[in-house]
């Protein structure tokens, strides 16, 4: 059975929840402020589930090899290549500008602050960010 329980109550019943999914094979979504962020399942699922992932997976690569058989290995390089290049722009596209700052910043140095709560410059000393 699935069953849904936020994450505060799934920390004071952790030991409930894990002898209820191995033994009932019941299964918990775990949430926090409403959104699914972790499932609790007994160890057989999960390997069962890692074994059928792990079976599709090579059924898919054994049906790209009989699909490519007989391409010369350049022109299939060539393909993933431009396959992977293709999936990057999309990947990019998707992130947005939410990672694009973190490309533009140049290594500088940093201060750190020592102990108290002493005026922004008072106590500081400059580190370099590359460990020199």
């Amino acid at each position: 059975m699935e069953k849904t329980i936020g994450a505060y109550e799934s920390r004071r019943r952790f030991g409930q929840l894990i002898e209820e999914a191995f033994y009932r094979r019941d299964h918990f979504i775990v949430e926090r402020a409403g959104r699914p962020m972790a499932v609790i399942v007994s160890i057989d699922d999960y390997e069962r589930w890692q074994r059928l992932a792990k079976a599709r997976f090579f059924s898919m690569l054994d049906a790209v090899w009989g699909r490519t058989e007989g391409v010369p290995t350049d022109e299939l390089e060539k393909d993933v290549d431009e396959a992977l290049a293709s999936l990057r722009e999309e990947l990019r596209a998707q992130e947005g500008p939410r990672w694009s700052h973190a490309r533009r910043l140049e290594p500088t140095t940093l201060s750190l602050p020592t102990r108290g709560h002493a005026p922004a410059s008072a106590g500081r000393t400059p580190v370099q960010r590359d460990g020199r």
